[in-house]
């Protein structure tokens, strides 16, 4: 199930189709510089490559949470390697939208293990990268305008039944 660097940059782009227009009308102002880093490793931020805001996105910077599992962490190559779909994202969204992307994927965690974790301060993955629970990210950085959440492909390598892995999804947008 994990995908390639060009599979991440094909899923990053393929949602930038459909996120831009709910960015482009969400009201805001221009965000300030980003908060210094938690403690934690994860969230990691990917900025768009741009020097300063465009007219075209109404000088607002976007900011998004992709939070999830190994494909938001973009795992590859045996997991020793990282391409996280924020990458081709935030490039696809330009110049209408300059967005950044707080990244926490937590490789080999399952849907039901996040939800569990949802207020955990640290959050080791499978592969021993730290990350948090969702609620401490989205408390530490209220400015958040979307959150992505992608989770429960884990899940199905222990064939639990679709509505624990569906119950386990939607306690993480609680």
């Amino acid at each position: 199930l994990h995908l390639s660097p060009e599979g991440s940059r094909c899923l990053g782009t393929g949602l930038a189709r459909l996120l831009a227009p709910l960015l482009r009308t969400l009201p805001g102002a221009a965000r300030g510089p980003v908060r210094p880093r938690l403690q934690s490793p994860m969230p990691e931020v990917v900025r768009a490559p741009v020097a300063e805001l465009s007219a075209a996105s109404g000088g607002v910077r976007r900011r998004l949470l992709a939070y999830g599992d190994s494909l938001t962490a973009g795992c590859y190559g045996w997991c020793h390697l990282f391409t996280p779909y924020a990458e081709g994202l935030v490039r696809k969204l330009l110049p209408e939208v300059v967005a950044e992307v707080w990244i926490c994927g937590l490789s080999g965690l399952t849907a039901e293990e996040m939800a569990a974790a949802v207020d955990s301060p640290a959050l080791e993955d499978a592969l021993g990268r730290m990350g948090q629970g969702l609620r401490p990210i989205l408390a530490a950085r209220e400015d958040f305008d979307v959150a992505l959440i992608m989770a429960g492909t884990n899940d199905l390598a222990d064939a639990p039944q679709a509505s624990e892995v569906f119950c386990a999804v939607c306690s993480l947008h609680e």
